[in-house]
């Protein structure tokens, strides 16, 4: 008799894949903007301090986009995607859809004024953090997700805040969006916290030879995960 509102993934995930790598050991804001939403956490020396999300994302921005053109959302998500982009001087003014008056710089001009009106709700929540008795007076704002896939999006936030800004992309074949930052991260903390699970199940089982079965079967996946349990 559980009525469930909604399911947040753990902001740890999209944190352990990234700030390790950008040197945010000691403390450090971390913003991973997804698909429905944003979530902001307050990390220190690795330990997550406090956590909030905001009903602010990619979706959000295809809807409003939707509304301002007045036409299907899945069209617009078509628009977004070929036509967005996050700088406006760089767009072009030619208009390819002369009964929607629809041109690169009119969409990216729309989506645009939403995304700033996103930024300014999120540092003020980053503010909130950083004013945290538990957070330090230095901090990081490290930036990953879903609007990482499209350029100037990094430089045009940077512009809003005089903390330091990182830019905290996965670069991990076969991962074609950082909107798979999520995924990676959870499947890198699985393997750090279950690392004696994983290797004890090739470890014990006599019958089960790794090498023999990845050369008859081919089976990479296996190799990757053993190979991943060293990284980590």
């Amino acid at each position: 008799n559980v009525n469930v509102l909604g399911v947040v993934v753990n902001c740890n995930c999209a944190a352990f894949a990234t700030t390790e790598q950008y040197g945010l050991e000691n403390a450090c804001i971390h913003i991973n903007v997804g698909q429905e939403s944003t979530t902001i956490s307050s990390f220190a020396k690795g330990f997550l301090i406090k956590s909030t999300t905001l009903n602010f994302g990619f979706e959000t921005l295809v809807s409003k986009l939707a509304h301002t053109l007045k036409v299907e959302k899945e069209f617009a998500k078509e628009l977004f995607e070929s036509y967005f982009v996050a700088n406006v001087d760089y767009a072009s003014d030619v208009v390819f859809d002369e009964e929607r008056n629809l041109s690169e710089k009119r969409i990216s001009g729309i989506v645009l004024n939403n995304v700033y009106n996103g930024f300014n709700l999120i540092l003020e929540e980053c503010e909130k953090l950083v004013k945290d008795p538990s957070s330090k007076e230095q901090v990081t704002y490290l930036l990953t997700g879903w609007l990482n896939d499209y350029e100037f999006f990094y430089e045009e936030f940077s512009k809003y805040t005089e903390t330091s800004v990182k830019k905290g992309n996965i670069n991990v074949i076969g991962l074609s969006s950082q909107a798979y930052v999520n995924c990676y991260g959870a499947l890198l903390y699985y393997l750090k916290n279950n690392k004696d699970l994983i290797e004890s199940k090739f470890v014990n089982d006599e019958d089960f030879d790794v090498t023999k079965a990845i050369n008859k079967n081919g089976n990479k996946f296996i190799q990757s995960l053993i190979e991943l349990t060293k990284l980590v």
